[in-house]
């Protein structure tokens, strides 16, 4: 099999192998590498956003991603109601779990984005530190020390 012309192509979530021009399919890469499917949502109340302020909010919202890997919706309402003062409010669904919400104003819609996602990215991380349990773990040891100088 010197002469065999062998390399090696990703497509999609499959290896596909070339031996002399024919493909045959290997097994699929690991779960690691596969994309994550999660339902971004994003709807407004007294108003319109346009698809670039929509975009900018969807490319935001997808970094919560990073912070759990059982995300699977995310909703984002924002309230127009007030120009000077626009509302947003958060929804993340995670598995096995319950909904984690933030709210918030600003000045600017992409402000109040921010804001709020930073609300929930705290939160996301203090629900993954109680899973993990790395909290206190050395602090709740205690040691009892004999008094030697009662017994004399």
């Amino acid at each position: 099999m010197d002469d065999a012309k062998l390399s090696i192509c990703v497509c999609g979530r499959k290896k596909r192998r070339l031996e002399f021009g024919v493909a045959q399919y290997v097994e699929p890469l690991s779960s690691k590498t596969e994309s994550r499917r999660v339902q971004i949502n994003i709807s407004t109340r007294h108003g319109h956003l346009g698809p670039d302020t929509r975009e900018k909010i969807t490319a935001r919202v997808e970094k919560l991603l990073r912070f759990n890997d059982r995300v699977s919706s995310i909703e984002v309402t924002v309230d127009l109601k007030r120009t000077d003062m626009p509302h947003v409010e958060f929804r993340v669904t995670v598995e096995k779990s319950e909904i984690f919400v933030a709210m918030g104003e600003n000045e600017t819609l992409m402000t109040a984005v921010d804001g709020c996602l930073h609300k929930v990215e705290h939160q996301l991380r203090k629900h993954k530190e109680k899973l993990i349990g790395h909290r206190g773990v050395a602090g709740r040891r205690t040691t009892v020390e004999k008094d030697t100088d009662s017994a004399e």
